[in-house]
């Protein structure tokens, strides 16, 4: 999970950073459900896809990685 944290440099969606991770998507997506019900990231819906982005918390937690 700290790697999916700390790939969100700039919102993006599951597919983009499952590919970015070499990681399934369905992984990613689960990994962002917890990350997202921590209070880490937010999303949002952009066309069809749906965007994740870190909290201030997110990236206070992602800079002392």
């Amino acid at each position: 999970r700290a790697d999916v944290l700390c790939a969100l440099d700039e919102p993006a969606g599951t597919s983009a950073l499952a590919h970015r991770l070499g990681l399934a998507a369905s992984s990613v997506s689960a990994h962002l459900s917890v990350l997202r019900g921590a209070g880490l990231l937010t999303s949002r819906r952009y066309g069809h896809q749906v965007l994740y982005e870190r909290t201030p918390l997110g990236i206070a937690l992602a800079a002392s990685e």
